[in-house]
């Protein structure tokens, strides 16, 4: 009599064991799903805010955050007034400079510390191609807007872990509709590590 308690004792151990390993790895799978969504949205309103502080800087200043090249811009003047202009009230954004032209805050940071944020103007229509930079056509070209960029600086495992987080933006924002179109984008060098992660922005008509 005891033989057979104890057997089914056992089984029923089993069958417990087994409902709770099932319910674990459900449980698993939701919070990882749950902790991903939460970065991504993180990560977009990163990026929305930084849309934001280009907005701000171009109200008190009456022009846009300046081009140095006919693509590149100084992202920099967000949290630095490099031109000593008596109308900037920024920073307008929490971050550092880095190099001249560009920024780290502490979501690139947490992200990987040789991401940086840079500020392109690219053509706003779908990219037929996105292996480099998509210069808009020519000053006053009205299919402009003001890109920002995610770069990895070269390092290899940035450069991986902005893929993604691309990816994972892609899906929440524009349906996974790839790395040309959308308000997500990927530039994809053909060589090296230096693809970026691109966020369409401010509609802007280049000035040189």
């Amino acid at each position: 009599m005891f033989s057979k308690y104890g057997a089914m004792f056992g089984l029923d151990a089993r069958i417990a064991l087994a409902i709770f390993g099932a319910l674990s790895v459900i449980s698993g799978a939701a919070l990882y799903s749950a902790i991903k969504k939460a970065n991504t949205e993180k990560a977009h309103q990163m990026l929305v805010e930084l849309n934001k502080a280009s907005e701000a800087y171009y109200l008190d200043n009456g022009k846009p955050v300046p081009q140095d090249n006919t693509v590149l811009a100084y992202a920099s003047d967000l949290v630095n007034n490099r031109e000593s202009l008596s109308t900037w009230k920024g920073p307008y954004i929490d971050g550092s400079v880095f190099g001249t032209h560009f920024i780290k805050n502490s979501m690139t940071n947490n992200l990987d510390s040789n991401i940086s944020i840079a500020i392109y103007l690219q053509k706003n229509s779908t990219w037929s191609v996105n292996t480099g930079v998509q210069t808009c056509a020519s000053v006053g070209d009205s299919d402009c807007v003001e890109t920002i960029m995610l770069g990895p600086s070269g390092n290899a495992s940035a450069e991986s872990k902005l893929l993604t987080l691309f990816n994972d933006l892609d899906e929440a924002l524009d349906n996974s509709d790839g790395a040309l179109a959308g308000k997500i984008r990927y530039l994809n060098y053909a060589a090296g590590t230096d693809d970026r992660l691109v966020y369409m922005g401010i509609p802007r008509k280049r000035t040189q």
